[in-house]
């Protein structure tokens, strides 16, 4: 959702829209993440918490609340002031089972195997095996 750098916009008003709208999304995960660090830590969410599995749950999960949750039951986050928001996303936070979106830490690389051989093709071209073949006979 955060790539906002489409080709085939070529209309101006296609791309700022497009912009826009990638930055409204960063605005709202900002915020999500803003909540998650207040309200397990920001070290826990640094060294434990995948964006990836995250955005992924939410994605996922997005399609079916917004069927399921009738419009009415998001007025209120609609018309609360800053701070209230700003706890009742805390309090959510807190419910956020952090274990459900582990973050994977990649093991070091392993070296390359070394070559036992420099030549990579072992083909003998015809034509230098016919010359072999003159060279020998008389």
């Amino acid at each position: 959702m955060l790539r906002c750098e489409v080709e085939t916009l070529g209309y101006p008003r296609a791309a700022l829209f497009s912009f826009a709208t990638a930055v409204l999304v960063y605005n709202t995960y900002a915020v999500v993440q803003a909540s998650l660090r207040a309200a397990h830590g920001s070290d826990v969410i640094e060294e434990k918490l995948s964006d990836y599995h995250l955005m992924s749950d939410v994605a996922a999960t997005y399609i079916g609340m917004d069927i399921a949750i009738p419009e009415a039951c998001w007025e209120p986050y609609r018309t609360m002031p800053v701070g209230s928001f700003a706890k009742a996303m805390i309090k959510l936070a807190h419910r956020v089972k952090l274990a459900r979106y582990p973050k994977k830490k990649r093991g070091p690389k392993k070296p390359q195997p070394k070559k036992k051989s420099g030549r990579r093709n072992h083909h003998i071209s015809t034509a230098r095996l016919l010359l072999k073949r003159r060279e020998k006979t008389p």
